[in-house]
């Protein structure tokens, strides 16, 4: 079975883990997602380019944090996984994204032919979900296999 795991480092991704961890056994294929969006939009890295506020090697270092951050996240729940001897690790796949999850997740699924998405909910609610946006929704409702 290939799994597709969806961390963030919430209680909910924990969660997540948890869950696989249950299921999985040494001869399936686990991919560890993590979806981050660039903390600044493409308007505001304009307005500070243009305004001399951040020069583009700052905005760059930026983005080469939050990649470093994420594949520390990845890289601790696969250590999970491999020190509890539930997987080898050539059968973990790590997979860090920009973007927003809402679409990302669907997409990486189907390029990797992901059978199970495993992703956290935290429980909003109808209306909050609404308001807010769940991805877990999101995903549910984009995804061609079983979530």
């Amino acid at each position: 079975m290939r799994y597709l795991l969806c961390v963030d480092g919430s209680d909910a991704a924990r969660k997540a883990i948890q869950a696989v961890e249950r299921q999985i056994t040494p001869k399936d294929e686990l991919y560890i997602l993590h979806c981050w969006n660039d903390p600044l939009s493409t308007l505001e890295v304009v307005v500070l380019s243009m305004t001399g506020a951040a020069s583009s090697a700052e905005l760059r270092e930026e983005k080469a944090e939050w990649e470093r951050l994420s594949r520390e996240l990845i890289d601790s729940v696969a250590e999970l996984f491999v020190a509890e001897k539930k997987l080898p690790p050539e059968n973990i796949h790590h997979v860090s994204v920009q973007g927003d999850p809402r679409s990302v997740v669907a997409e990486v699924a189907e390029k990797h032919n992901i059978e199970l998405i495993v992703v956290g909910s935290r429980g909003l609610g109808r209306l909050a979900g609404l308001v807010i946006g769940s991805v877990a929704q999101a995903v549910l409702a984009t995804s061609s296999c079983s979530v």
